[in-house]
Order: structure tokens, then sequence, then C-alpha cells
């Protein structure tokens, strides 16, 4: 007998003996001819559920009394580690294998490389399903907001990708041999994520702006406990988005209006929401609430919150204790001194204290930093001090982000963070994390907004509803110091000025303006209809020779896009939001680098320059990489002669923690070319996954005799 035979043997007893165990047993088996992946978790999706874990090649045995839905996933090391993840629809007595195999996809909208996992035997269809519509309804394509879109169109979006959502599930149905359970909650599932993400921009613009009529008449949410968007849709309705500050109200609305599967759930996060912001304006309803549950629940997860947050909360309108004050050390920025909590505060008497928790390693918190930095001028003129603490276990990585983000003065670190008792104390589990102190230094919110988008709304409403609290006097100017002219260097030493010359822009491209996803003016006021893609269609440079497409590749890609819309992932925009110009509906031009690419990657010939022209160059760049990117776009920047002969060069100048757009300049004395070629030329250091840069108003002037 071969060994095909004996291994098909094997497994067929393998399945008869799964027949043994009990009817809510389930075997799921990774074969091992097939299996790549070292270790394979099967996750809870929700509070209470326990993962389970296993060897690749291995067979996983457990027991479930009703049907689960999990997270299954797991890494590999070949390939460069990538990984399969999917969610699982577990019936008890299900009884299946699978095997992998390594996919490559490219197309209009992304490439991605990854491993699909094949399921077979009894009810092997629940368990496919979900990689399956993935391939034909890519997550890619999802519509994502962003501030400013057209509220309308954005939910047109979401139906549309909602649909083809049903139409998958509705052929996958006639296909394969489905339950009911599992076609209820894989509809569930999809209506959902659509009202989720209808309710989540209520949440998102509660501040900015008000939501057209009838916005929300179509959100609902289908309470199926299997549903994970569900939960969450739920939590957003009833908590996150409620209007009123009554939490009794809110309260009994959840009691009342939401199956009983959800209400621990639910009271949880409501409890554990409302403590962790601290503000006292409903401090009544909230501990009467906090009470009934004590008197009243029998839940162990729910009365084990309001235990633990009901203390945190009452520690709102307090000072911090003495043991906390005199037993956590600091390291200043400026003076490098060892100092208590308690000086720290001391430096600030009188005055309001807006802290902020982070670290250089964590990217929303270094992206919060500078975001806000137009914010920062609210906090001076209101006499409200921020004061930043660190909890970098590397002296020197603080140092050095400190000064990147300029926010060297205010500027501290925490000594032993994890041992510290202040994280403890106010339960500093994840950060930024924001903290605010009145100007007697007591706390009026434990958990306070960020100072960016509608968050920072929502502080200086607060601040200024309390201004005997927070705001201090404003300091009255030396008006006996004299103010210093500042001297604006001219563009043109010889030209700017001077009745004997002209200056004239002669090509300017700020690559368009973007009023909505579908409608799009370019650099010279022509209307144009973008691309889905949004390529370098209306673009007039030349594209270069290695790979462009539009996804998340090591190949390089260019798109035109306003770097709010959708198209544009936001770890591609460096935390920006408006072009070079601070147009919010400018376009920019997004350039992925691609891996160890040296070489040019933008080429713009200007013509019918005349004779003995002064020139001057202009572009604004940005790094748009995350800033956790250890290594920023390099490029040199050079006009040349129409023969390849050097003209005028510069360098960028980015760093990982560079934010904002930065201007590049090339003077070029009198030249007699009628025509020059500007070229943005890679200089291909070995980036991990290649880099992004954005480009935007690249302006030609040219300085002539009259």
């Amino acid at each position: 007998m071969n060994i095909f035979k004996i291994l098909s043997l094997l497994f067929a007893l393998f399945l008869v003996s799964c027949a043994q165990h009990s009817d809510n047993t389930v075997i799921i088996h990774s074969m091992p001819a097939d299996s790549i992946f070292t270790e394979i978790n099967i996750s809870a999706m929700s509070f209470g559920q326990k993962d389970i874990i296993f060897e690749g090649g291995k067979t996983c045995r457990f027991e479930v009394d009703t049907v689960v839905v999990r997270s299954f996933y797991s890494n590999c090391s070949e390939r460069g580690g990538n990984s399969f993840g999917t969610r699982i629809f577990i019936t008890p007595g299900d009884s299946v294998s699978f095997k992998t195999a390594f996919k490559e996809v490219r197309n209009n909208y992304y490439c991605k490389n990854y491993y699909e996992v094949v399921f077979e035997g009894k009810n092997a269809a629940h368990y496919n399903y979900f990689s399956k519509k993935n391939n034909a309804v890519p997550w890619e394509e999802a519509p994502n907001y962003n501030p400013g879109m057209d509220l309308l169109e954005y939910k047109q979006m979401l139906q549309d990708f909602r649909d083809r959502e049903h139409k998958f599930l509705r052929d996958y149905k006639k296909k394969y041999a489905v339950s009911e359970d599992f076609i209820n909650y894989a509809s569930a599932e999809i209506n959902d994520l659509y009202a989720y993400k209808l309710y989540e921009i209520l949440y998102l613009n509660k501040c900015l702006q008000t939501l057209p009529e009838g916005y929300l008449d179509d959100a609902v949410i289908s309470q199926n406990p299997l549903s994970f968007y569900s939960a969450l849709g739920l939590e957003l309705k009833y908590i996150y988005c409620s209007s009123d500050k009554n939490i009794e109200q809110m309260y009994n609305a959840i009691l009342n209006d939401v199956h009983s599967k959800f209400h621990s759930t639910l009271l949880s996060t409501l409890i554990t929401y409302f403590a962790e912001k601290g503000d006292k304006s409903y401090k009544k309803s909230l501990l009467q609430v906090m009470n009934r549950i004590e008197k009243t629940s029998t839940d162990s997860t729910l009365l084990a919150t309001v235990q633990e947050y009901k203390p945190y909360y009452l520690l709102s309108g307090t000072m911090l204790p003495d043991n906390i004050l005199n037993n956590t050390y600091l390291r200043t920025f400026q003076s490098n001194q060892k100092i208590t909590l308690r000086q720290l505060l001391d430096n600030y008497k009188n005055t309001a204290v807006y802290l902020d928790f982070w670290a250089s390693w964590c990217s929303p918190c270094r992206y919060t930093i500078r975001a806000s930095a137009e914010n920062k001028s609210y906090f001076s003129e209101k006499q409200i001090a921020v004061v930043y603490i660190s909890i970098d276990e590397n002296e020197s990585a603080w140092l050095q982000a400190a000064k990147d983000d300029r926010i060297t003065e205010n500027q501290y670190l925490l000594l032993d963070a994890n041992k510290s008792l202040i994280k403890n104390y106010l339960k500093i589990n994840g950060i930024p994390r924001f903290i605010l102190f009145n100007k007697n230094h007591e706390i009026e919110m434990l958990n306070a907004p960020r100072p960016v988008d509608c968050s920072f709304e929502e502080l200086k409403k607060f601040i200024e509803y309390y201004p005997e609290k927070f705001i201090g006097e404003k300091l009255v100017a030396n008006t006996n110091i004299a103010k210093k002219e500042v001297q604006r260097k001219p563009i043109f030493k010889d030209c700017e000025g001077s009745s004997d010359f002209e200056i004239k822009t002669i090509y300017h491209d700020n690559f368009g303006t973007f009023s909505s996803a579908t409608s799009y003016v370019d650099a010279w006021g022509v209307p144009k209809t973008p691309a889905k893609n949004w390529q370098t269609t209306y673009s007039p440079f030349t594209i270069p020779s290695h790979k462009t497409m539009f996804g998340w590749c090591d190949d390089g890609y260019y798109i035109i896009s306003a770097l709010k819309s959708p198209a544009l992932p936001n770890y591609m925009k460096g935390g920006m939001t408006k072009d070079a110009s601070g147009d919010p509906n400018g376009a920019a031009l997004a350039i992925n680098v691609a891996k160890n690419y040296k070489g040019e990657i933008y080429r713009q010939q200007i013509d019918n320059l005349p004779a003995d022209a002064i020139l001057y160059f202009e572009v604004s760049i940005a790094n748009g990489s995350y800033v956790d990117n250890t290594t920023p776009p390099q490029v040199e920047i050079r006009i040349e002669k129409t023969n390849g002969k050097l003209l005028g060069n510069a360098h960028s100048n980015l760093t990982s923690a560079t934010f904002g757009w930065q201007k590049v300049n090339i003077d070029v004395p009198p030249i007699h070319e009628s025509s020059v070629v500007l070229r943005v030329i890679s200089a291909g250091e070995n980036w991990k996954s290649g880099c992004d840069l954005l480009m935007d108003d690249i302006i030609f002037r040219i300085c002539s005799r009259r």
C-alpha cells in the first residue's frame, strides 16, 4: 500500500473516530502536509469566551453548547510572515479539516499577498464564507468616511457596498448548503455593519455638522447576539451618540429597547465610558445607576465593573493624594533634574493644567501632538498650561521625539513608568491620555477630550462653561519693548522690488481641487471626472517605467487625491487633512516610493523661457508615512537642461517625525535655455516596505528685464 493510501485511510479513521465524541464536540483538523502555520488561534469575539490555540498540522477538539462565531487567524514565517484571518461560524458537532494555499491578488484597487485557507467536511460552507466573500467583495473597497464628505453621497456608497454583500450572500446560499441560522447571522452582520457606519458618522460629527433629514431612517440594528457589529452599533446608538446626559434615561432605554443578551455588555460600557470621562455634570444620575445595579443585578461582570469604576469616578473633583504627589518622580526636559509630581504642579500654581500622557513609540500620540499644533494658541490665550508626561523607557527616544515634535516646553519623563503609582491610580492603561485639572489642581476630567477635531470643540465647550475654574487672567504686554521688524528676504536678489525686472509665474501645478469624490477640477480649472482609482490620468507629467498601481504594494503607485478622501489611506497622509495651500478640498500628489527604488519619480519640462531669465522653483513636499516609519522619503530635486546638465538642485530634509508641508526652493542664475526639465529623484534607501511622499504646489517663476 503506498503512502498516499495510508494517509487517506488514517484520515478516514480520524473522521470516523469523531463520531464517538459528544454531539457538542467540534473538531478542526489542520492537514500536516499543507500547513505552514506554526500556531493557530481560534479567538473569542465576545466577553467571557476563552481563546483556543493549537499547532499547525495538528487537531483541535473543543466543546460548544450552542452556535458561536469565532475569529480564526494565524501567522507564519514563510514569505515574509504573511498571515491568514477570517471568521468562522461554529455549530456543535462540526468536523472539518483545512489546507492552505498562497495567493497573490492585483487589480485596480489594491494588491495583496496572503494565504487562503479552504475548509472541507461537515458545515465547511459556514467556515469558508467570510474568506470567499472578502475575495469577491474586498474589505479594502468598503467606504470610509473623512471629514467634509457629503453625507448623502457617503450613505449611497455604503448602500452600494451593502447591496454587493447581500448579492454575494444570495449567490452563496444557492451554491452551498448553509443553515437558516447562518443565513440570519450573515445577513444581520451585513445590515449591522451598514447601521454601525451610519451611527459612527453621528458620533464623529456631532459637533461639526447636522445630519441630513432621514439619514438614520434605515440604520436598523438587528440585535442578533452573534453579530459583531450589532453590539458595536448598539453602543454607538444608546451610549456614544446619545444627546442625553441623564444616565438614568440611557440606562432605562437599554433595558427596555435592547435584547437582554446585550444588557451586560452595554451597561458595562455605559458605566465605564462616563466614569472614565469623569465629568461631574452627570454625577447624580451616574451614581444612581451604579447604586441601582448594585441592588438589583446578579450579573457578575456588570457588578465587577461598578465596583471598579465607582470609586474611580469619585476621584473627579478631588486633588491627587500625598502619596501620589510625593512618590511620583519625573525628569525635566530642560534641566534634566529629578523632581516629584508635587514639584511639577507647584510650577503651575493658580493655573489650570491639561496633562498629556504620551510616548515616542505611540503613533496616535504623535499624530495628536502634531495635528493639535495650531490649537495650542487656544490654551495659551486662556492661560491653561499644556504639560507633557512621557512614559518612555528609552530616555534618548523621549528627548529626540520631544525635539522632533516641538514640545520641549513643559516636558517631563515619568521615571520607572511601569511601577509608577500614578498609572494605576488614574487607570492609565492606554495612551494618548489627557487629564484636566482646574486652577486649584483638582481633577475635573479623568479622561479629557483630545485637542483635535470634534473632541477639541467638546473640550473648549467644557472649559468655557466653567471659566472661573480654568481661564486665567491674560498677561499685559510690556509696551516699552519695541517691536522688531522682520525683514523678508527677497525671492530673487536682483529682481524683487526693481522696476527694471518683471517676475512672472510660468507654471503652477496645484493638482486641482475636489468638491466631492466624483467632482474634480484640475490645476488649470478644467472639470474632470476622476477614474475610480484616481490615477494620474489628469496629471501632465510622465510616469516612470516601474510599476504603478493603486494599492498596498511595494511596487510604488501614484494617486491624485484630496488628503481627506477615502481613496487615500490614513497611513499615507502623515496626519494631514489639507493640501499645501491649506485647502481641505485641495488635491495633492501622493507617491508610494517603491522599496529599493532609485530613480526618477516625477518629471516636468518647462518651455518657452525667455533668454537670460533668472529661474526660481518651489515645491511643497511632506512625509506621508506614519510617524513610526523609521525611514522617511528622501529625494533630490533637480533643474536640468534638456541634455541633462544640472542647473540647480536641492535635497529634502524630511525626518520620520516631520509633520506638515516643507517648502523646497531652488534659484538658478540667468540661463540661455528656452526649456528646462524638473526631475524629482528617489534616494532609494532600503525601506522596509517603501515609503510615502506627498507633493503639491509646484511653481516656476522667471525674472527677466522689461
